[in-house]
């Protein structure tokens, strides 16, 4: 008796067509279509490249290249904590177009500020995604950025052994110094085992690169406040004078820190 109740329930439905579901189906296919390829399309540029070619993200450009960083025992312990600043740091200027500063003076002086919005920070060339930011990946991938410009045929291995790193003024009070220098080593080796550097590389990071706003070259941006502040533009000087003793013919295409000064003479970074 309910077998027959159910059959005459559903027998007094009304049926849609198959032609109808079909259609139906073709639909909601089409409108999915787009989000579909987009996904394959992204999925398609998470292939890494070789070196040579041009790529928004210098770590997955490495290609046949390996850059490898180890660093002394005293870095070593502090690592992390490093690390964990200079990405907070990095955070508020990509979300705030500011590293967290505060002005004094007058209303006038803060006026003289100027656009950020559309500057290229060196953090964001070499490191697009935040996660990735540290000073490891700093000098892998001011490297490859360098190399791309400089040596596009190097195929080989380097490694940067960093023994100090001082930062004048940096929130950290292991890093802090009269001014900011580091002390370390470079090795190239290529491809068929010949080493074509092995040597200490000693540098200061002397304010001596600026550039007028805007600056749309292939400099690596810092703003002059963070020459002090920050260990980013002591790696990218670390890695410009260690590739340049390595290919001293092509000096002119190794590039380092530039800074640009974009705020009102009142304006200080913000610790963590």
């Amino acid at each position: 008796m309910e077998g027959r109740a159910m059959s005459r329930a559903a027998a007094g439905r009304p049926r849609v067509p198959h032609g109808v579901c079909a259609l139906l189906v073709t639909a909601f296919a089409l409108c999915l279509f787009p989000y579909w390829a987009t996904a394959m399309a992204a999925g398609a540029q998470a292939v890494p490249v070789p070196i040579g070619e041009r790529r928004d993200d210098p770590l997955r450009s490495m290609g046949s290249v390996m850059v490898e960083v180890t660093w002394s025992r005293k870095l070593a312990k502090r690592q992390a904590q490093i690390d964990r600043i200079e990405r907070i740091m990095e955070e508020r200027w990509r979300r705030y177009r500011s590293f967290g500063t505060v002005q004094r003076g007058s209303i006038l002086n803060r006026g003289t500020s100027m656009p950020r919005r559309d500057i290229q920070h060196a953090g964001e060339r070499l490191i697009p995604k935040l996660e990735n930011y540290s000073m490891a990946n700093l000098l892998k991938a001011a490297t490859i950025y360098n190399l791309r410009r400089s040596v596009p045929e190097f195929r080989g291995h380097i490694i940067y052994r960093i023994k100090t790193l001082k930062v004048a003024n940096h929130p950290i009070a292991f890093l802090g110094a009269g001014h900011s220098y580091a002390v370390g080593r470079i090795r190239i080796v290529g491809a068929d085992g010949t080493t074509i550097l092995d040597r200490k590389v000693t540098i200061n990071l002397n304010e001596n690169v600026h550039a007028t706003y805007p600056y749309k070259g292939p400099g690596l941006v810092f703003f002059d406040t963070e020459a002090d502040r920050r260990v980013g533009p002591l790696l990218a000087r670390f890695v410009e004078r260690s590739l340049e003793a390595a290919w001293p013919d092509r000096r002119d295409e190794i590039i380092g820190p530039v800074f640009i000064r974009v705020a009102g003479p009142g304006e200080q970074i913000v610790s963590p």
